[in-house]
């Protein structure tokens, strides 16, 4: 478990410390269901592109915190939704993928 979150979501909360966005890493997968914003792709669909790999016996299983405080005593939410953040996020790096020209 990992806690996903929406760039600007993540520094606004970094500001007022927490987070609330926590997601299995396989729940990322949805990023592969983004395939109509790169309908160019040679790996189309991207969901086949996944690879399970084996943990260590060093990987941490958790990396997600408890964000009640923030919510409860600062009154902070993120304002995007995962799914939201995550297609703000591709359209971001496929804007600038060439050095940071944005087409």
């Amino acid at each position: 478990m990992r806690d996903w979150l929406h760039v600007e979501d993540h520094a606004e909360a970094l500001t007022l410390v927490g987070g609330d966005s926590e997601r299995k890493n396989i729940d990322v997968r949805a990023i592969c269901t983004l395939d109509e914003m790169v309908p160019e792709s040679p790996h189309r669909p991207h969901e086949r592109l996944i690879e399970f790999v084996i943990d260590g016996p060093d990987h941490d299983a958790r990396y997600a915190i408890d964000a009640a405080k923030i919510r409860t005593e600062l009154g902070w939410r993120p304002r995007h939704s995962f799914e939201d953040g995550l297609r703000q996020t591709v359209r971001w790096y496929l804007d600038h993928k060439d050095g940071g020209n944005a087409s």
